[in-house]
């Protein structure tokens, strides 16, 4: 009965053992398919992977990303050249991202390319560029009409001509080659468009420069400046941050009738400041040399009572203006040009033609000459009185008039 019982117990213990050892296995077997299972990486064509080098040649790259298969990186899907082989910029330890092209190139490696993740990575980064309203450097790499196509993080954007600088630019060559910081002002990744501007940072640095000339630039200072544009009343010289106005009585101490006759663009200058409005920050402008005025140079052979030949300049609707000496004119009023009663200047005189006149009053302080054409000795007297300033209309030369007159009669009273 005993050696029954140690048998019964003996056998139950093997199959005990076999059910033991059975289920064992199963469920090693089990553990082991899950631990696959969640150990397999989980990626599809387009997704960005990051893993390390373990092998470079000028060729490929090969890649580990935890996969149970490789990556290969072929140079084509790098931005390698001949002048940047794989070899020079990567070397195995290296941390680097690409992008899934196949899962399988057909040797059971993953195909991969570093290229479209930098691209990818690029877009990015000049997202977060842009939206942070920051600088990015980039190189000109190409003159296009229309405006430069410039590199920047490795991608391509363009640079409208509008949107180089805040002055005008004629030539887009000059920018060829060419680096400096650019503003994005759009991005567009379904189309690849990015639209750079440089305007941008340069309306800022011209704002701060501005900003520090109008807290000192005063009336008397001098600058170098380049004419930018000529207009029909005067020339726009740019003075390093600002344009200022040469109005075209500014221009020489000779009467001109455009500013061409006297400056082309592009021309350098030297010019005076005569006026700043600082509100308005505008500037007026002077390319007179006060050591060229021809007041100061011939006014001291003038002679009242004495009598010049002189060229018309100008004939306004209350006179005209003779010009005697080089520089020097004065105003013929409508009531000196003749003896008899005319109605308007040009009944006598016309522009461009030499007449005779007679100094009657030099004011220096002013500048200012009144002249007469009159024969008639007798009319000396009341010439002294009339002092009808340049621009007054014909109603005020009038009244100017009218009271020469009342003094006139009072001093026969």
């Amino acid at each position: 009965m005993e050696e029954n019982k140690i048998e019964t117990e003996l056998e139950t213990n093997e199959t005990n053992e076999t059910n033991e050892t059975n289920n064992v296995v199963e469920e090693t077997m089990d553990d082991y398919k899950d631990m696959i299972d969640s150990s397999m990486l989980k990626f599809s064509t387009g997704d960005i992977v990051e893993g390390e080098v373990i092998g470079v040649t000028d060729d490929e790259i090969l890649m580990n990303f935890g996969y149970i298969a490789d990556g290969v990186i072929p140079v084509n899907e790098t931005f390698a050249d001949i002048e940047n082989p794989l070899s020079s910029q990567y070397q195995v330890g290296d941390k680097i991202k690409a992008e899934v092209i196949r899962k399988d190139d057909g040797d059971g490696n993953v195909l991969l390319s570093l290229k479209k993740a930098q691209q990818e990575i690029i877009w990015d980064q000049l997202q977060e560029i842009m939206d942070a309203d920051q600088e990015v450097e980039a190189t000109v790499v190409e003159v296009v009409k229309g405006g430069l196509v410039c590199k920047v993080l490795q991608t391509r954007g363009f640079m409208p001509g509008s949107m180089i600088s805040t002055s005008y630019v004629q030539d887009l060559n000059e920018y060829s080659d060419k680096t400096f910081n650019v503003k994005i002002m759009e991005l567009d990744r379904q189309k690849n468009r990015i639209i750079l501007s440089r305007k941008e940072i340069e309306k800022v640095e011209v704002q701060k420069q501005q900003e520090e000339l109008f807290a000192t630039i005063k009336k008397g200072d001098t600058f170098k400046g380049t004419v930018k544009k000529n207009m029909n009343y005067g020339s726009f010289v740019n003075i390093g941050c600002v344009d200022g106005l040469v109005h075209i009585n500014e221009m020489s101490w000779k009467n001109i009738s455009h500013p061409s006759d006297v400056v082309k663009e592009g021309d350098i200058v030297n010019v005076t400041v005569v006026n700043v409005d600082y509100d308005k920050k505008k500037i007026g402008l002077s390319m007179k040399n006060a050591e060229d005025d021809p007041w100061n140079v011939s006014n001291e052979s003038l002679k009242v009572g004495q009598s010049y030949e002189g060229k018309v300049k100008r004939v306004l609707d209350f006179g005209a203006f003779v010009e005697i000496l080089p520089g020097i004119e004065g105003l013929v009023h409508i009531s000196q040009i003749s003896n008899e009663h005319i109605n308007h200047p040009s009944d006598v005189v016309k522009e461009g033609e030499t007449v005779t006149v007679k100094v009657l009053g030099i004011d220096n302080k002013e500048r200012k000459l009144r002249l007469s054409m009159k024969t008639d000795a007798g009319e000396t007297v009341r010439e002294e009185y009339v002092d009808v300033k340049e621009y007054q209309t014909d109603e005020q030369a009038t009244t100017s008039l009218k009271n020469v007159f009342a003094d006139i009669l009072k001093d026969i009273k």
